[in-house]
């Protein structure tokens, strides 16, 4: 049996008292990982870089060893690099883009 782990998972030591205690999920998270950016930043386009830095990040991930290729998802943060290189806001968690 094959067992797939998603890239990023919310760890929450005590997970019966956290949903009795009914906190948000943005509580379990690092202050880093709640200031990124977010999947509907993706639906206005005010957002977007330009597309040659778009393909310089992408570029960068494509050589990176966290890149999970099949599905091009980092295994750092979770995200789908061939959208998030996209946002002008966004930022590499390993800090491989210029």
């Amino acid at each position: 049996m094959t067992v797939i782990v998603p890239p990023e998972v919310v760890v929450v030591s005590n997970f019966q008292e956290f949903l009795e205690k009914g906190q948000p999920v943005e509580e379990a998270l690092t202050d880093e990982q709640a200031d990124s950016v977010s999947p509907l930043d993706l639906l206005s386009s005010d957002n977007y870089t330009t597309k040659e830095i778009r393909n310089e990040r992408f570029d960068v991930c494509k050589g990176c060893d966290r890149l999970f290729k099949p599905t091009r998802t980092c295994r750092e943060c979770g995200c789908f690099m061939a959208l998030k290189t996209w946002l002008k806001d966004a930022a590499c968690p390993k800090d491989k883009w210029s």
